[in-house]
């Protein structure tokens, strides 16, 4: 879903608005959160199982 909130910068959002674009904001951010966790999660896996194929000195 994309929102355009510039479109009617004159006129505040009717609370109705106000509180669809709160809850999406907040999906947003819970998506963008599990994304980072997921990010996080394979560069950890990358970093044992690339240090352990590095040769030992």
């Amino acid at each position: 879903m994309h929102t355009h909130a510039h479109s009617n910068a004159e006129q505040p959002p009717t609370p109705e608005l106000a509180g669809l674009l709160r809850a999406e904001a907040d999906r947003i951010q819970q998506r963008v959160e599990c994304l980072s966790r997921n990010r996080d999660a394979i560069l950890a896996y990358l970093a044992v199982v690339e240090a352990s194929q590095k040769p030992e000195s």
